[in-house]
C-alpha cells in the first residue's frame, strides 16, 4: 500500500468536507430566501440540504481517519478531540476541533428531532454558521492546500455567495413564518369560471365535500394557499346567490375541494348538500383570503388550530399542508362538535394522525357526547379551553401561530384565553364561519351621500342612501363589485378608503387593516360626499 495514501485521504477528505459544509449552509440560506419554492417549495429541496450535511459528516470522518492512520503526521486521538492539544499549529487545529463537535451535535440532534425540545434543536442547528466559519479558518490556517488556486477561487465564490444570501435575507425581511396580513390575495369575484364537479363526497349526515375539475388552462388561476376560500355563484328559482366556502384540500392533495355543511334555512348550502352531483357545472371564483400561512421546508414551528363545526375546513387545509411541507414542524388541533357523528373530514383527520404520529396532536371536544373527560365535554368557551389546554396541551400559548375558525363566540373566547396565557395578538388569526349580520356600531345617517368607486381603473360616482352600504348602492347602480356573504365576515368585498370619512360597522377586519384604511364595503357607509372607495388597492 502506498504509504502516502492516508496523507492524501486526510487532505482530500478535509477539503471535500469544507466544500460540503459550505454548500450545506449556502443551500439552507437559499431555501430560507424562498427563491426556489415560495409557499409550496417541494420536499426534495430539503432532502438535498440533508444529503449535503450527511456527506459533510462522512468526509469529515475520512479526514480524521487519514490523520490518525498516517504514520508521518503523528496525529493521535487527543490531538483531534482536545482543543490546543496538537503539537502542530495548535490554534489552527483547535478551530477544526470546535467545528467537529458542533457538526456532531447538529447531526445527533437532527436524528433525535422528534424526541427533544424543538427550541433545543433550533438553536443547535443554527450553530451550522459557526461550523462554516470555524471550518473555513481551519482550512486556511491548518491545511497545506490553502495556497492552491482551486481552494482560493472556491473560497472567493463561497464568500461572495454567503454575503449575497445573508444580505438578501436581511433586506427582504423574510421570516420562515409570515404574518397572515402580509400574504397577498387575488381579487375575488373577478374570475368566475364554470367548473365541472368531479366528486361529491358525503362527510356527515348534513355535510359534503365537493371536488372540482380544473382545466389545464385555469390551473394557474385556481392555485391557492391553504386556508383560502372561493365563492360559488348559483341561480336558484331565478335568483342569483353567492356563497363563500373554504378550500379544505391541502397543497399536496392535487385537487381543489371545498366542504359545505347544511345551514338551517340556507338556500345554497341545502342545494349543495342535497342536489349537487358529479358532472354538474358551477360558477366558481378564483381563490382569495388572508387566513393562511406560508410554508418553508426548513420551518420548525408549532401551529395551533382551533375549529368548531365547518370551521375545520381552512384549519385542516393549513394543518396538513404544514405537516407535509415542513418536516420539522408540528401541529395541535382542537376541534369542537356536537358528537363524533358530526365530525367533518373525520377519516382524513384520523389518517393524518396515523401518518404524522407525535407531530399532530388532535383533541376532540363534544357538546352532546360525554367521553368521561370533563374538559372535553361542552362548548368551547374560555373556561373549557383553558382547562383542556392545561391538561392536554400545556404548550399552546407557546405556539408560533394560532388559527381559530368557527362561530364568533368561540373564536373570541379562545382568542381571549390565548391572550390571557401570554400569546401576542399578532400570532392569533381568526375567521368567523357562521353568524348573522353584525350589529351597526352607530345610528344610520339620515342623509344620502355620493361616493366615488374606483374599480379596475374606472371611477364611478354613486349615491348611497340612508340605511344602505357602499356595496348595496354599487350593486343597485349596476356595478360588478366583488361580494359574497354581505355580513362583514368573508372579506370578499374588501376595498380601501382613500377619500373622505366613512363609517365602518362591526366586521372581521384586523385592527391594523382598519388603521391602514381598509374596509369591507358591505359594512361601510360614507359620512359625507368626499368618500372614495378603491377596490384596486384592496
Amino acid at each position: 500500500m502506498d504509504p502516502k495514501l492516508w496523507w492524501y485521504l486526510a487532505r482530500a477528505g478535509g477539503l471535500t468536507a469544507w466544500w460540503l459544509v459550505s454548500l450545506t449552509v449556502l443551500w439552507g440560506l437559499l431555501l430560507s430566501t424562498r427563491v426556489l419554492g415560495g409557499r409550496t417549495a417541494p420536499s426534495w429541496l430539503l432532502d438535498l440540504h440533508r444529503l449535503l450535511g450527511g456527506l459533510a459528516v462522512v468526509f469529515t470522518g475520512l479526514h480524521i481517519a487519514g490523520l490518525v492512520w498516517d504514520e508521518w503526521v503523528h496525529f493521535g486521538w487527543a490531538d483531534i478531540l482536545v482543543p490546543m492539544a496538537a503539537s502542530y499549529r495548535p490554534g489552527a487545529v483547535a478551530w477544526g476541533v470546535v467545528a467537529l463537535y458542533l457538526l456532531a451535535a447538529i447531526q445527533i440532534t437532527s436524528l433525535l428531532k422528534s424526541r427533544i425540545p424543538e427550541a433545543l434543536w433550533r438553536w443547535v442547528h443554527r450553530t451550522a454558521f459557526v461550523v462554516f466559519v470555524s471550518g473555513t479558518v481551519h482550512t486556511f490556517t491548518a491545511g497545506t492546500d490553502a495556497d492552491g488556486p482551486l481552494v482560493r477561487w472556491s473560497a472567493a465564490v463561497i464568500a461572495a455567495a454567503f454575503m449575497f444570501l445573508v444580505t438578501y435575507r436581511i433586506a427582504a425581511g423574510r421570516r420562515i413564518t409570515r404574518r397572515t396580513t402580509q400574504i397577498p390575495a387575488p381579487r375575488a369575484g373577478r374570475g368566475f369560471h364554470p367548473l365541472t364537479v368531479r366528486e361529491v363526497r358525503r362527510e356527515t349526515e348534513d355535510a359534503v365535500s365537493v371536488a372540482f375539475h380544473v382545466p389545464p388552462g385555469l390551473v394557474g388561476d385556481f392555485r391557492f394557499t391553504p386556508g383560502q376560500h372561493l365563492t360559488l355563484k348559483v341561480t336558484l328559482d331565478g335568483a342569483e346567490h353567492r356563497r363563500t366556502y373554504s378550500i379544505c384540500s391541502g397543497t399536496g392533495d392535487g385537487e381543489l375541494r371545498i366542504a359545505v355543511k347544511r345551514v338551517s334555512g340556507g338556500r345554497v348550502s341545502t342545494w349543495v348538500t342535497s342536489e349537487l352531483r358529479a358532472g354538474d357545472t358551477v360558477e366558481v371564483s378564483t381563490p382569495v383570503g388572508r387566513f393562511t400561512t406560508e410554508t418553508n421546508p426548513l420551518g420548525s414551528r408549532h401551529l395551533l388550530g382551533v375549529a368548531a363545526g365547518s370551521g375545520i375546513t381552512p384549519v385542516a387545509a393549513i394543518t396538513k399542508s404544514v405537516l407535509l411541507l415542513e418536516p420539522h414542524s408540528r401541529c395541535t388541533l382542537v376541534y369542537g362538535n356536537k358528537d363524533p357523528e358530526s365530525v367533518m373530514l373525520r377519516a382524513e383527520l384520523e389518517a393524518l394522525v396515523d401518518t404524522y404520529g407525535e407531530r399532530l396532536r388532535l383533541i376532540h371536544v363534544f357538546s352532546r357526547h360525554d367521553t368521561g373527560v370533563p374538559e372535553l365535554y361542552g362548548r368551547l368557551d374560555q373556561d373549557r379551553f383553558r382547562a383542556l389546554a392545561q391538561t392536554h396541551a400545556p404548550d399552546v400559548a407557546d405556539a408560533d401561530e394560532a388559527f381559530l375558525c368557527g362561530p364568533a363566540e368561540m373564536t373570541q373566547a379562545v382568542s381571549d384565553t390565548l391572550a390571557g396565557l401570554g400569546m401576542t395578538q399578532d400570532r392569533i388569526h381568526t375567521e368567523r364561519f357562521t353568524g348573522g349580520a353584525p350589529a351597526p356600531t352607530a345610528p344610520v345617517d339620515s342623509a344620502a351621500h355620493d361616493v366615488t368607486i374606483v374599480d379596475r381603473g374606472t371611477k364611478t360616482t354613486i349615491t348611497v342612501r340612508p340605511g344602505e352600504s357602499v356595496l348595496d348602492a354599487g350593486l343597485q347602480a349596476g356595478l360588478d363589485l366583488p361580494y359574497s356573504c354581505q355580513e362583514g365576515i368573508c372579506g370578499t368585498c374588501r376595498a380601501k378608503s382613500t377619500g373622505g370619512p366613512v363609517r365602518l360597522d362591526d366586521c372581521d377586519l384586523d385592527p391594523a387593516d382598519i388603521a391602514a384604511g381598509y374596509v369591507l364595503t358591505c359594512r361601510t357607509r360614507p359620512r359625507d360626499g368626499r368618500a372614495v372607495i378603491d377596490f384596486d388597492q384592496a
